[in-house]
């Protein structure tokens, strides 16, 4: 296993400063790292509603060895609605990091994700710089230590893919368009989710998926994470009608599959009936 990173036990005291967590394995052990940090302080909001109520089952030594550094990288694959995104959120929460998720898609370019070079908010005078350097959301995460979960990888274009490839190599770094040579802060850590064969995505290079350290196949959640994850996302918490709408949503999958049909039914439109 990567042995790239410190043990995150300790880190991130100031971050979830004022929340109630458990402990996983003792990783939560937090510290005033991120106390200052407006940004970590604004993505926290996002992790609570992803923490309660998810059976980790075997992603527990995932768990744990994304918080002592042991694990850097981790692909996710899976139709929609299994789960993939909920458990990276979910990993990075229990291990106490910020998360930054980003979302693939064929208009995505390398800037909406890396950054780009922006006018000077701040020149006043002819010897000011007239543009000036900002990072992109994964970016920030390398930048500062965050987890970065990037979305439907397979939707990413060549140049996103090659940025993707560099960070997975050894030196855990990334050329910017700047001109910086970017390492990656000790405690970034990157999940991928994919769902192969998905319209419009692209199959993934196999050196790509190689270098990740951790390829983990997702199949459809069973009624107990389903029935969780519609409470904890919606706050709807009538059990006999979430199972009555639960049947119905597992028949039409079923149908579907039966008969080739080649719907896209996942939980996601589950929580839009609850919401």
């Amino acid at each position: 296993c990567n042995q790239h990173g410190a043990d995150l036990a300790g880190q991130y005291e100031g971050y979830f400063k004022g929340s109630v967590l458990k402990t996983e394995g003792g990783v939560n052990n937090l510290s005033d790292q991120y106390a200052k940090d407006e940004y970590a302080q604004e993505l926290y909001k996002q992790v609570q509603p992803y923490y309660e109520n998810f059976d980790l089952k075997d992603l527990t030594g995932i768990v744990k060895g994304v918080a002592n550094g042991t694990i850097f990288s981790m692909l996710f694959e899976g139709e929609s609605g299994t789960g993939k995104s909920t458990a990276a959120r979910v990993i990075a929460s229990r291990c106490g990091i910020p998360f930054v998720a980003i979302n693939c898609s064929t208009n995505i370019e390398e800037s909406d994700i890396f950054g780009t070079m922006i006018p000077n908010p701040k020149k006043s005078s002819a010897d000011d710089a007239e543009f000036i350097w900002q990072d992109g959301p994964l970016t920030k995460a390398i930048r500062y230590g965050y987890v970065g979960i990037i979305e439907e990888l397979g939707f990413g274009r060549p140049g996103i893919l090659g940025k993707i490839n560099s960070l997975l190599d050894e030196s855990r770094q990334i050329d910017l368009p700047n001109g910086e040579v970017l390492k990656a802060h000790p405690n970034f850590r990157l999940i991928a989710t994919t769902n192969i064969g998905y319209e419009g995505t692209n199959r993934l290079n196999k050196a790509l998926v190689n270098r990740f350290e951790i390829c983990k196949k997702f199949v459809d959640l069973d009624e107990k994470e389903a029935k969780a994850i519609i409470m904890s996302r919606t706050g709807y918490s009538n059990v006999d009608k979430i199972t009555k709408i639960l049947d119905i949503y597992r028949a039409i999958k079923k149908y579907s599959d039966e008969q080739n049909l080649g719907l896209v039914i996942s939980i996601r439109q589950l929580l839009n009936i609850f919401k």
